[in-house]
């Protein structure tokens, strides 16, 4: 798994958002400086179509500042395409092996929305 895969996931789990969400954030949608840090997810990323305030924690901020530092100055994606930068990162996108994997052994077969 790559750092990138690994702080996607963890990105999913302290924000209970869904993984192909937090893969596909835009570098626009955060705002990490301040009291109230928070990510806007756009509707048009969202199943249900309607925009998405985030409320990170300070382990959010964290592992945001973690992938900026990773995103090697990308100035859009948060996580990059390796073979074009002016796209989000394809195999980025689709963690759910590793992350199908990591519930599996971990007992984490609910969804946010059970809890």
């Amino acid at each position: 798994m790559t750092r990138a895969t690994a702080l996607i996931i963890q990105l999913a789990l302290v924000t209970a958002q869904r993984i192909g969400e937090v893969a596909g954030i835009a570098k626009s949608e955060l705002s990490i400086d301040g009291d109230s840090p928070v990510w806007i997810v756009p509707g048009a990323r969202t199943k249900n179509g309607h925009s998405n305030r985030v409320p990170l924690t300070p382990l959010a901020v964290k592992l945001i500042k973690n992938a900026i530092q990773l995103s090697n100055g990308n100035e859009h994606w948060l996580f990059p395409s390796f073979t074009d930068p002016k796209k989000r990162g394809s195999t980025l996108t689709r963690p759910q092996k590793p992350w199908s994997g990591l519930a599996t052994r971990s007992g984490l077969i609910i969804s946010a929305s059970t809890i």
